[in-house]
């Protein structure tokens, strides 16, 4: 992909963790948006995976629609200390 492939798949990202973020935080009251952006897509990609599913779209999907997905996510963004 060419740089304003890049630059257009990083922006169509961007705003798919947005949504992602702005889903959870509205359904289920948690706020995630204060994170930042290279823990956020780490985590979420890494959860896209482990879900054998293709999109952040998707993601979000699962996570609106089932609650076991949301609970896996929510550790996964929790921070070993």
């Amino acid at each position: 992909m060419n740089n304003n492939g890049d630059q257009f798949q990083n922006k169509l990202e961007e705003i798919e963790i947005d949504l992602l973020l702005e889903g959870i935080y509205r359904y289920y009251g948690f706020d995630f948006r204060n994170y930042t952006l290279p823990f956020l897509h780490r985590r979420i990609w890494n959860r896209i995976r482990a879900e054998k599913i293709s999109s952040i779209s998707g993601l979000q999907e699962r996570i609106l629609h089932d609650p076991f997905v949301m609970k896996k996510l929510f550790n996964d963004f929790s921070i070993n200390v």
